[in-house]
C-alpha cells in the first residue's frame, strides 16, 4: 500500500509540474484517426450514410458499453487483462465518436484512470507482446479522448498528465528494452511504442519507433522486428509465413498499424525499402484468397532465433483474415500504393469471406468500416446493356483509358470507391490504386474518359450524381456541366466509354449502382447475395413518403417474399412479385423505422425503411 501511495504521489507531482514533454511536435489527434477523419465517423453516423451506419449498429450493442468498468490490481501479472482492457478502452472511445455520446467517453476515460491510478508494476509472463498489444489500444484511446473534438470528452488536463507519465514509467520500459521482440512480439512492441509515442507527445520515444520499423530494436540480440527482418523479401514472404497464416498476418498487421501513425504524422514508411510493407500484406492477402504465391527456404536468421519455420508456406489459419484489411487499404491508397489482393479481401463474400467490421479481435484495431472506409465500394453498369460495367482495366496509370467490359462485380477493376466531395459530387476511385475516373480539361462530345491520378481538389475528377429514377444515375462532369459519362450504343468488351453532351432520356448516359461495401454483417449485403441470383435489385425510394419500389432489374424469381415489418415485429405488409417492378403503398403507415425482408429459398435479406 505504502508503495502505491509513493508511485501515485510521484505520478501526480510530475502531472501537476507539467512535465510530459520536452518536445511537444507531434501532431494530434494523430494516432489510427486524425480530427478529420474522427468528423467524417460522426457525420455520417449521425446521417444514416452507408457503409458507416450499418457498421455503427452492429457494434453498438456489443462489446464494451457504457456500463465498463476496469478490474485492477497495484500489480499485474495477467497480460490478457492488460490487453483486454485496453481493447475496451479503444471501442469506448470509438463509440464516443460515432454517436457523441458522453457516456462512452466518460467510460472510456474511467478505465484509463484507473489503470493509472492504481497499477504500479506491470510483471506478466507473456511480456512484452501482450503489453505490445494492449498499449497500442490503450494510447490511441487516450490520444482519441485527449484530443478528439478539442477535448470534447472532458479528460483533465491533469489526468492526461498522469497518463502519459504512466505509460513512460510503467509500461514503455517493457516494450523498449529486453529481449523477446522479434517477429510478431516484436512487432506489436513497435506498434505499441508508436501509439504511446504520440500520445506521450514524445519525439525522441517516436523516432526510435520509426527506427525500430526499420531496423528492428537494435538494443538488444533478440529484436528482429523491423519491416524487412520480418518481410524477408521483395516477394513479400514473411519471416513466420511458414508457421501459420494468424502469426504471419498479425505480425504484418502490427507494422501496417505503425506505419499508418507515421503517415498521419507526415511520414511514409510505406515506401520504406521499396514499399516492402505492401509487398508483405499483398503476398499474405493473396495467399489468403486461395492464390499461390512464390517461396523461398532461404529465410534469414539475424537475430539467431530458435524457431524457424522453412519447409514451405503454412495453410493452418488460411482464409482466416486479420481485422486489418480495410484500415490497410485506406492506408496504401492514400500512399498511392497499387494493392490488388489487400483491397479484393475486402469484398470477398461466403465461407471464406472477411468479417467486417472486424470489431472483435483484441489484437487489432478492427472496425475499419467504421473508422477507415474512403467511401462505399461499387459498381456501375450501363441502363441498357447491364451486361457490361465501367472498367478501369489491369492496375492504375495516368491516361488509362475507362472501358466497358462483360459485368463482373469480383472484378476489382470493375469495383469504384465512392468518394463524397459535397454538394452532390463524388469522385470514383479505382479499388486498389490511387486513381480516379477523370474527364481531362473541359469537355466535348467523344472525349474520352481516362483514369488520372487522385487529386482530391480537381474537378475534373468530380461527377454529379443525378437520378434518373429506377435506382439508375447519370455522371454529370463538375467543371463542364454540359457533358456526362456516355457508354455509347450497345455494350461490348473494350467498347470505349467518353463525355457527350447531357441528355436526361439516353440510356447510354445512365448506370445501375450496386454497392458492394459490407452492411450489417461486413460481408456482402444479402441483397448483393441476391444478385447474384437475381442480377440486380433496386430499392427506392428510402426515405419514402407514399409508394416505395422494389425493382429486379432483370430477372426475379416466384419462390421470392417480400415482407415489411414494423420495428416491434409486427408484419405489415407480405407479397410475392409477380414482374420485374414491386411497389408498395406505404401512403398509409405511421412515420418511423420499418424494416423489409426479401427472401428466397437460399438468401435473405433485410434493409431498413425510413417512413416520412
Amino acid at each position: 500500500m505504502m508503495k502505491t501511495m509513493k508511485t501515485n504521489f510521484i505520478l501526480t507531482l510530475i502531472a501537476l509540474l507539467g512535465v510530459t514533454s520536452s518536445y511537444a511536435q507531434l501532431t494530434h489527434p494523430g494516432g489510427w484517426l486524425t480530427q478529420d477523419e474522427l468528423t467524417l465517423i460522426r457525420d455520417k453516423v449521425s446521417a444514416q450514410e452507408e457503409p458507416w451506419y450499418s457498421a455503427w449498429l452492429a457494434i453498438e450493442n456489443e462489446d464494451a458499453d457504457e456500463n465498463y468498468s476496469a478490474s485492477v490490481s497495484s500489480t499485474i501479472t495477467n497480460g490478457n487483462d492488460f490487453q483486454k482492457q485496453g481493447h475496451a478502452a479503444y471501442m469506448l472511445a470509438i463509440k464516443w465518436v460515432a454517436s457523441g455520446d458522453q457516456d462512452y467517453a466518460t467510460a472510456a476515460i474511467n478505465v484509463i484512470n484507473d489503470w493509472v491510478n492504481i497499477v504500479d508494476i506491470i510483471n506478466t509472463s507473456n511480456a512484452p507482446l501482450r503489453e505490445g498489444i494492449a498499449s497500442n489500444k490503450m494510447a490511441n484511446a487516450a490520444e482519441i479522448l485527449a484530443h478528439g473534438f478539442n477535448g470534447g470528452s472532458g479528460w483533465s488536463s491533469f489526468h492526461i498528465g498522469k497518463a502519459r507519465t504512466w505509460f513512460k514509467n510503467v509500461v514503455y520500459p517493457i516494450t523498449s528494452t529486453g529481449d523477446k521482440r522479434s517477429m510478431n512480439w516484436g512487432t506489436s512492441c513497435v506498434a505499441g511504442n508508436m501509439s504511446m509515442a504520440v500520445f506521450c507527445d514524445d519525439t525522441t520515444m517516436y523516432n526510435d519507433a520509426v527506427d525500430a520499423f526499420k531496423n528492428g530494436f537494435s538494443n538488444t540480440n533478440d529484436g528482429c522486428a523491423g519491416v524487412t527482418d520480418y518481410i524477408i523479401n521483395a516477394d513479400g514472404q514473411c519471416y513466420e509465413s511458414g508457421r501459420d497464416q494468424p502469426h504471419s498476418q498479425g505480425g504484418v498487421a502490427h507494422l501496417v498499424e505503425t506505419a499508418l501513425i507515421a503517415w498521419n504524422q507526415g511520414d511514409d514508411l510505406v515506401s520504406y525499402s521499396n514499399d516492402r510493407l505492401v509487398a508483405g500484406m499483398e503476398y499474405t492477402a493473396e495467399y489468403n484468397l486461395g492464390n499461390n504465391v512464390s517461396w523461398t527456404s532461404n529465410i534469414p536468421n539475424n537475430c539467431n532465433l530458435s524457431y524457424n519455420w522453412p519447409n514451405g508456406i503454412s495453410s493452418s489459419g488460411r482464409y482466416n483474415f486479420s481485422p486489418v484489411y480495410v484500415l490497410a487499404s485506406s492506408l496504401f491508397t492514400r500512399a498511392g500504393k497499387y494493392h490488388p489482393f489487400t483491397a479484393e479481401v475486402i469484398t470477398k463474400t461466403g465461407s471464406n469471406g472477411y468479417d467486417q467490421p472486424e470489431s472483435f479481435n483484441t489484437d487489432h484495431p478492427g472496425l475499419g468500416t467504421l473508422t477507415h472506409t474512403l467511401g462505399p465500394i461499387v459498381t456501375m453498369r450501363k441502363r441498357n446493356s447491364t451486361g457490361y460495367g465501367l472498367d478501369g482495366g489491369n492496375g492504375g496509370a495516368n491516361n488509362n483509358d475507362v472501358k466497358l467490359y462483360a459485368q463482373d462485380a469480383s472484378n476489382i477493376n470493375q469495383q469504384w470507391i465512392e468518394i463524397d466531395r459535397g454538394n452532390g459530387y463524388y469522385s470514383y476511385l479505382k479499388n486498389g490504386t490511387n486513381f480516379c475516373i477523370d474527364g481531362g480539361n473541359g469537355g466535348g462530345n467523344n472525349k474520352n474518359v481516362k483514369l488520372y491520378r487522385r487529386i482530391d481538389s480537381q474537378q475534373n475528377q468530380h461527377w454529379k450524381k443525378i437520378s434518373t429514377g429506377s435506382g439508375h444515375y447519370r455522371l454529370q462532369k463538375r467543371n463542364s456541366s454540359s457533358y456526362s459519362i456516355d457508354g455509347n450504343f450497345g455494350g461490348g468488351n473494350n467498347q470505349s466509354v467518353y463525355l457527350y453532351t447531357n441528355s436526361t432520356n439516353n440510356y447510354n448516359q445512365q448506370w445501375l449502382f450496386n454497392s458492394l461495401t459490407s452492411k450489417k454483417s461486413g460481408k456482402k449485403s444479402s441483397v448483393e447475395q441476391l444478385e447474384a441470383n437475381l442480377d440486380a435489385f433496386s430499392v427506392y425510394p428510402n426515405p419514402v413518403e407514399n409508394e416505395l419500389t422494389i425493382e429486379f432489374n432483370d430477372n426475379y424469381s416466384q419462390e421470392t417474399s417480400i415482407t415489411l415489418y414494423a420495428v416491434n415485429g409486427q408484419k405489415v405488409i407480405e407479397t410475392k412479385p409477380n414482374g420485374e417492378e414491386v411497389r408498395l403503398d406505404l401512403s398509409k403507415l405511421n412515420s418511423g423505422i420499418y424494416i423489409l425482408k426479401v427472401s428466397s429459398k437460399t438468401q435473405n435479406f433485410t434493409k431498413k425503411i425510413v417512413k416520412l
